[in-house]
């Protein structure tokens, strides 16, 4: 997802960016893979729980500001409040952090209750919400704050989902983006942003983030929003979100495309559906020609 603006002089074409050939260094290309498992794992499957509030999510979030200083990013973790919760014996609804607790029950159980009809029940809802901490992890390259591009994707996710494709791997793309750029010396501030609690109503970290940047965003030239890469079900679809008929031309979408141009947003959005075993490191090396070029 993209946002932006300046687009004559930022946006490279879609054609453009496709016919560019990377200078590939099979070497270099391995280790961009071996850390893309690497990191897939350790988010997956080392860090049980990722979910915003949580000890694994603040675990995933130290890991991500730890490998970004390792790359020579000015780092920083801005930290917001948070709400984990535990249920044992009772199902709090798993998507939200209502200010109350939220229960629903099955089909199955809802037919045994039809037999309590004119009956007083009770419900023991044995779960307690936890509050805690979160943070937004930003890391920065380039000294012109007047001109900034921002690379974002969400660390948080779903409770007793290990995330994969939502959102682990987009933070993957940032991570390999961080490395790709260690040496960058351009004339752009180069941001990369790990966003925190996307898959919560109240979306903590990116209301924190919009707080913190109130009256700078016109000093946003681009921002990458990755969220799903790898995601390999369903077409290819493009929408341009009211944005002026002009930028169209700039795009030489790929023919099978789903092209939808409805919306209320302001920016073009595409889901691109590659081989999940080369989506991410296709993605990644196409954002750093585009930064460098």
């Amino acid at each position: 997802m993209c946002y932006g603006r300046s687009y004559e002089n930022e946006l490279r074409s879609y054609s453009e960016i496709k016919q560019k050939n990377l200078n590939s260094n099979p070497m270099a290309d391995n280790h961009l893979m071996i850390k893309c498992k690497e990191y897939l794992k350790l988010l997956c499957e080392d860090i049980t729980e990722r979910c915003v509030g949580s000890n694994g999510n603040r675990q995933a979030t130290r890991f991500m500001q730890k490998e970004l200083s390792l790359q020579e990013w000015e780092t920083e973790m801005v930290e917001f409040e948070a709400m984990d919760w535990e249920e044992n014996g009772a199902s709090l609804k798993s998507d939200g952090d209502f200010n109350i607790p939220s229960v629903y029950m099955t089909e199955e159980e809802g037919s045994k209750l039809i037999s309590g009809i004119g009956k007083i029940v009770f419900l023991d809802s044995r779960s307690r919400r936890i509050p805690g901490k979160g943070y937004n992890v930003i890391g920065k390259k380039g000294n012109n704050t007047s001109a900034k591009i921002v690379v974002t994707a969400h660390i948080d996710a779903k409770k007793g989902t290990p995330g994969a494709i939502d959102n682990a791997t987009g933070v993957i793309v940032l991570l390999l983006l961080s490395d790709l750029l260690k040496d960058y010396k351009g004339n752009k501030l180069i941001e990369i942003v790990t966003f925190n609690g996307e898959d919560y109503y109240a979306a903590p970290g990116q209301m924190n983030y919009i707080s913190v940047n109130k009256n700078k965003f016109d000093n946003i030239l681009l921002n990458i929003n990755i969220d799903g890469a790898g995601y390999k079900e369903g077409l290819t679809a493009f929408s341009f979100y009211n944005l002026p008929d002009e930028i169209l031309t700039d795009f030489n979408l790929p023919s099978g495309s789903f092209f939808y141009s409805n919306g209320s947003l302001t920016g073009p959005f595409v889901q691109h559906c590659l081989d999940y075993k080369v989506c991410n490191f296709i993605f990644i090396t196409r954002i750093h020609r585009f930064i460098i070029s």
